[in-house]
């Protein structure tokens, strides 16, 4: 340590960018402090022991600094302190928060340890330009006698993107069953990089018995989501007390606009699916490096379509009674639920990603077609065993055969819907079924049944 009396903060050196350790400062109420700190700004100071004891000056105590960042523009970056020294063998501790039962109780801990043990000669957290504070402690031993450095770096950092956009509504992210047993948890930001109030999980729940693989379930509106997954503990400065969180016992930050995680090694699978029901989305990933962090990109998109005309009494009835379950076709010889249409992907012509994905169909070639209108007010009309809904202009969009019942359109090599639609470039709106087989001899003569209908609005 260097000795420099009563003084309560750094002294800046004329480099403008090395900052002396102030002296007493091996608690937190002394800490040594220092604002405005950018990339390439060090920290100097000597250690050769980690005792806490107030007021203190002897070298054999621990060193701790309370650090400001000077505002960057908004975004997110990889901070590190780097420990260097002629005398090696420091540690560095980045201090948090006790939690008890989702409540933040505010004894102090380490939340994050860098040590001989570990291997690592950093600390690492991450931020998004607004100027956050943390608490930074070293301790030495008997050996440590030479001065240490301790060097920050800033990275600017690229969130992966999750392929093509999710719809709205309710949304899973899941660390789970993907053949890793990676503790894991999830964290969601929004555009802004805001905390997503309740969007944390660390411990999922699987057929009544906790894993810790992370899983989150959230209704998400339309617009841009980052999403972090960390290896176990991962933390803000936000407590754990949401409602399907099983951990609520682990360390927290000190101060907002940080993020971190506490283990120090790397080599950890972080693979993470992405579902709305309909559509899912894989992404594989192995940390490189100590205390990291994968971030990813999620784009929600607007829901822009609309069930109609269903087979279970809301709209016209059925041909023979054979009412099937809320939201699908009429029932059929093989299901009582009746087939259902859905959509996931966005339905722009200029960027086509929409997909249309059946269930409860027979096991056989199904037809897909497209219709300008919704035929009786959208309730439907009787039509083979089922209900007819879409209408007017119609277009055959394509043919599928079914796996399991179940099929989706477009398929490998299959044009998008909008081309084989013939949406034009300026968009509108159109209606979607599925046309079945069903022969047994079940309902009319006609060996026929279709899904519900599905109405989308085309963007250009």
């Amino acid at each position: 340590m260097v000795a420099l009396g009563t003084l309560c903060c750094a002294t800046r050196l004329p480099a403008q960018s090395v900052y002396n350790e102030a002296e007493p400062n091996a608690l937190k109420t002394e800490a040594t402090q220092v604002t405005a700190l950018r990339s390439g700004d060090v920290l100097v100071g000597t250690s050769t022991g980690s005792a806490q004891t107030a007021g203190s000056l002897a070298l054999t105590s621990a060193d701790t600094f309370k650090l400001t960042l000077a505002p960057q523009p908004t975004g997110l970056y990889r901070h590190a302190l780097v420990a260097s020294s002629t005398t090696p063998g420091h540690s560095l501790r980045l201090l948090g928060l006790t939690q008890q039962s989702g409540v933040i109780v505010g004894a102090e801990v380490a939340f994050q340890s860098s040590t001989p043990a570990t291997g690592t000669d950093r600390l690492a957290w991450y931020g998004f330009g607004r100027g956050e504070s943390l608490h930074a402690r070293v301790t030495g031993t008997g050996s440590t006698t030479a001065s240490y450095a301790l060097t920050l770096t800033s990275t600017p950092v690229q969130p992966l993107v999750v392929p093509g956009a999710l719809l709205e509504g309710l949304v899973t992210i899941s660390t789970a069953n993907l053949g890793h047993s990676t503790d894991t948890e999830i964290t969601v930001y929004d555009a802004q990089w805001n905390l997503v109030s309740g969007a944390h999980n660390d411990d999922a729940v699987a057929g009544g018995f906790t894993v810790p693989q992370a899983e989150l379930v959230r209704t998400l509106t339309p617009g841009l989501y980052h999403v972090a997954i960390g290896v176990f503990n991962t933390a803000t400065a936000s407590s754990d007390a949401n409602p399907d969180e099983v951990s609520q016992n682990s360390p927290v930050l000190e101060f907002p606009e940080c993020f971190a995680a506490a283990n120090p090694f790397a080599g950890h699978v972080l693979d993470v699916s992405f579902s709305d029901g309909v559509q899912t989305r894989v992404i594989q990933h192995t940390t490189t490096q100590a205390f990291e962090v994968l971030w990813l990109d999620l784009l929600v998109a607007p829901n822009q379509s609309t069930a109609f005309c269903f087979g279970d009494g809301s709209g016209a009835s059925c041909p023979c009674g054979n009412l099937g379950g809320p939201g699908r076709g009429c029932a059929t010889s093989f299901s009582g639920l009746g087939a259902r249409l859905r959509v996931s992907g966005q339905a722009s012509v200029a960027n086509d990603s929409l997909l249309l994905a059946g269930d409860e169909l027979s096991n056989s070639v199904v037809v897909v077609f497209q219709g300008t209108t919704q035929l009786n007010g959208g309730a439907g009309v009787a039509f083979g065993d089922g209900l007819r809904c879409a209408g007017g202009s119609v277009l055959r969009i394509g043919y599928v055969t079914t796996s399991a019942g179940t099929m989706s359109y477009p398929g490998p090599g299959q044009q998008p819907v909008s081309v084989r639609g013939a949406i034009p470039a300026a968009g509108g709106s159109r209606g979607y079924q599925i046309w079945y087989r069903n022969v047994a001899n079940y309902c009319t003569a006609a060996p026929y049944n279709l899904s519900n209908g599905l109405w989308i609005v085309w963007t250009p």
